[in-house]
């Protein structure tokens, strides 16, 4: 489990999270995908990387909040 580094609201519905991965940092180029699962028995959300910090070690990722993954993410 990573620890989720920021979180805001950008707009109605719209989040983005900043998760504290280091070794997906690292690696990530535009175009990469997560994914991350919410709870250990829900669905698996395919998130676009949004952007990242390798110094940092973070990624962040942008979504909108309309089914239960994703609701229960930006809780």
């Amino acid at each position: 489990m990573f620890k989720i580094a920021g979180k805001k609201m950008i707009c109605d519905e719209i989040y983005a999270v900043e998760f504290e991965i280091p070794a997906v940092a690292s690696e990530a180029h535009p175009g990469h995908h997560i994914d991350v699962h919410v709870n250990p028995d829900g669905a698996v959300l395919t998130l676009p990387i949004a952007g990242f910090d390798r110094d940092r070690g973070t990624v962040t990722v942008v979504f909108k909040s309309h089914d239960l993954p994703t609701l229960q993410l930006a809780m």
